[in-house]
């Protein structure tokens, strides 16, 4: 007997229907979902009962890409009030108890043919407490995988793009091959590779990775661009979407043509220098990462930089010939190409061989013998490029693409890169600022300090000659009151007034034979001295 499955409703949100298909519209159904807490496909089965029409397929993409996109009108009666709800299975202890002992895959099951009854349509997720499964339909994931490349279908699914082409090995279903959404970008018309009739599973479910969930809140293209003004964000996003790959035949950018022209010839001079033994001996430094590329990653390499280089000069963009660097929007984007290689057991030369011979012939007569110095491993390039920008944003070759298939991609990582160097460019012209000024600051307190202390040392020897004055204005009035006349006669009298008014400095009276005394010297600048000869 067949149990009956209990579901209790859950009330999450009263609207109205219009408002209902604007948010939708605004945000995304998946979004509204989220947003008011319900599972999305239960969302979906109650918009579709209320006639309330969705995004289609590719409508965000092309909206986010500055291209035209249709919108559904809204039919019916928009103060039509609508009530959002949750179904959630009500679940008896036995039923519990049940649930712990039986198979993960039953409960899944159950779930799924729960999930059915609310929505007749193919499930795209499950949830389960707190995971969700993805469900994959063959026919449905078939056409997906042919309609976008795998890295876009994994993003719906919230999973790498190695568990996507893992599910449709395990369901049959073939993939494109590598390079085919390039020729098909190019306008080349390609072939589809039917689905394969036989006895394949029709649908499989697997977990969904839950941090593809903070992926969807990040930033849009639009937001990581938002320095750029609107029509230049578009005229951007046009050609990144548009950029296809130059014809093998078409001639490079002048400035790529000298970049190789500098790589050749230091890995000429290199494998001179190798057949001597020499190394990088007496070598400049390899132009554009030239020790670690092979001749045809340099010719992957310059096909790339020449297809983006065309594409970002209309924007006053440049690739300086001497460097590897772009200019975009007056700041250098610095970039590296590197070429994996494969580590693979040393295989002896002739020579290496007969230095091995003589070694253990020298051996069995001394024990004083050298061994050769002979490498274990060799290191092969495998043809796999790297890309990698002075933000450290990388891209790799894999199985799935190439660098060749992630042009327009680049691009917008190049603008992303300039605008890293530009804030980077303030911060450190900012910090520079504030050093200058707290040197100029440092430097006015400096001379503030040693003013004040150039005045108060002056002050000091005014005051010192000061004393002295009032000292000798003492001395002359006992003198004047002294019997012996004969010493303080008024002659010396006046002329030691003179004296004590010269060393005053509040009298400051200038001396016939010593001229002004300079009262904020110190006691050896002002000390009296004989002079032996005159001039």
């Amino acid at each position: 007997m067949k149990k009956v499955t209990k579901l209790e409703t859950i009330v999450k949100h009263t609207t109205t229907k219009k408002e209902l298909y604007d948010e939708i519209w605004d945000i995304s159904a998946a979004g509204v979902a989220r947003k008011y807490g319900i599972p999305y496909t239960q969302f979906l089965a109650q918009i579709k009962e209320a006639s309330i029409p969705i995004p289609p397929s590719g409508y965000w993409a092309k909206l986010s890409s500055g291209k035209s996109v249709n919108v559904i009108a809204f039919t019916g009666n928009p103060e039509e009030t609508i009530q959002l709800a949750e179904k959630i299975k009500q679940i008896s202890y036995e039923e519990q108890a049940e649930i712990q002992v039986e198979p993960e895959s039953r409960i899944i099951e159950e779930q799924v043919e729960i999930e059915s009854e609310l929505n007749p349509e193919i499930i795209d997720t499950i949830t389960l407490g707190n995971q969700t499964y993805n469900y994959y339909d063959r026919s449905q994931l078939y056409e997906e995988v042919w309609d976008k490349p795998v890295t876009e279908v994994a993003k719906k699914y919230h999973v790498s793009d190695n568990v996507i082409r893992k599910v449709c090995k395990s369901l049959g279903i073939p993939t494109p091959p590598a390079g085919y959404w390039t020729k098909v970008r190019s306008g080349t018309k390609m072939k589809k590779t039917p689905l394969p009739k036989g006895n394949y599973l029709p649908s499989k479910h697997g977990l969904r990775n839950s941090q593809w969930i903070e992926l969807e809140k990040g930033q849009t293209i639009e937001e990581k661009l938002n320095f750029l003004e609107k029509e230049n964000l578009i005229a951007v996003l046009s050609v990144a979407d548009q950029i296809l790959l130059p014809d093998e035949t078409e001639k490079f950018h002048s400035s790529v043509t000298k970049q190789r022209k500098s790589i050749v010839a230091w890995q000429k001079a290199y494998a001179k220098n190798l057949k001597k033994g020499r190394g990088k001996y007496n070598l400049d430094r390899p132009p554009m990462n030239a020790d670690n590329l092979s001749e045809e990653g340099v010719q992957r390499m310059c096909r790339i930089l020449d297809a983006l280089i065309k594409a970002l000069e209309p924007f006053d963009c440049q690739l300086l010939p001497d460097r590897a660097c772009f200019l975009i929007d007056g700041e250098q984007v610095g970039y590296s190409f590197s070429e994996a290689q494969d580590k693979v057991p040393h295989v002896l030369t002739k020579e290496e061989n007969m230095e091995m011979l003589r070694y253990e012939e020298e051996k069995r007569l001394s024990s004083y013998a050298y061994k050769p110095r002979i490498r274990k491993y060799d290191y092969h390039f495998n043809g796999k490029l790297s890309f990698k920008l002075c933000n450290e944003r990388r891209f790799r070759d894999c199985k799935a693409y190439q660098l060749e298939d992630r042009l327009g991609e680049m691009i917008i990582a190049l603008y992303e890169a300039s605008e890293y160097v530009r804030q980077r460019r303030l911060e450190y012209e900012e910090a520079q600022r504030k050093r200058e000024e707290e040197g100029r600051l440092r430097e006015e307190r400096k001379d503030r300090y040693n003013k004040e202390v150039e005045l108060t040392i002056a002050l000091l020897n005014e005051a010192e000659d000061f004393e002295k004055a009032t000292r000798l204005r003492n001395y002359i009035c006992a003198a004047e009151h002294s019997m012996d006349k004969d010493k303080f006669s008024d002659e010396w009298l006046a002329w030691a007034k003179g004296k004590a008014d010269w060393l005053d400095p509040t009298v400051a009276l200038e001396d016939d034979c010593f001229g002004r005394r300079n009262h904020q010297k110190d006691e050896r600048g002002k000390q009296l001295e004989e002079k032996r000869y005159w001039y």
